[in-house]
């Protein structure tokens, strides 16, 4: 990414599955000390989301 015109970007988008990419990637920015904002995103209809609403709500 250094090669980049802009090599640190101000927003990283990612699917939420296990959380693995998102963790890894969310401690990487801290321990760089990035500016960068992580969105985790779910699709509509996903298989998580019933289970976050349960979790959520209990």
């Amino acid at each position: 990414m250094q090669q980049e015109q802009h090599p640190v970007p101000e927003w990283i988008v990612v699917g939420a599955g296990t959380g693995g990419t998102s963790a890894t990637l969310g401690r990487y920015i801290r321990y760089r000390r990035h500016s960068t904002k992580l969105c985790v995103v779910d699709p509509e209809n996903s298989a998580f989301f019933e289970s976050y609403e349960r979790a959520r709500t209990s």
